[in-house]
């Protein structure tokens, strides 16, 4: 495995690249502790099976024992400390197969939108109310307008 590229951040740096053949994940992680910046407080574990991958991508690439990490929310400025039990690993790659499964169906699924799209990185890419089936074009505008 190349030894991934270090960038400097101040006292600290993070490492670009992490990758785990196993998982077939690729990550960004930060030096000493892996903090996650998230909105304030989901409803479900998402992030914490997001770090936990990250933290998998590390056992793999560098042979070593992470057994926890943290996610940070910025909005609230509080962190939230992860520990990586087996429920939460199993989980973790679980949602890794299933990831793969998805892609290899060379199917994407129709957006969905739910409350929790508001606070999901890929909402302007996603744009799950652009194809709901329950509305037309002008009702899709008109709410569009009504937004802005």
């Amino acid at each position: 495995v190349p030894i991934p590229k270090k960038t400097i951040l101040g006292d600290s740096f993070m490492n670009l690249g992490h990758w785990s053949a196993s998982l077939g994940y690729n990550s960004l992680i930060f030096k000493d502790l892996n903090v996650v910046p998230k909105e304030p407080h989901p409803k479900d574990n998402c992030d914490m099976v997001q770090l936990c991958a990250q933290a998998l991508c590390l056992e793999e690439m560098l042979d070593v024992e992470i057994p926890s990490g943290a996610l940070f929310y910025g909005k609230t400025r509080r962190r939230k400390d992860v520990d990586f039990d087996n429920a939460l690993r199993r989980e973790t790659e679980s949602a890794a197969i299933q990831l793969h499964k998805l892609i290899e169906s060379r199917q994407t699924p129709p957006p969905v939108y739910t409350p929790k799209c508001k606070s999901c990185s890929f909402f302007h890419i996603c744009l799950p109310k652009t194809i709901e089936k329950r509305h037309s074009v002008k009702q899709y505008l008109s709410g569009a307008i009504s937004e802005s």
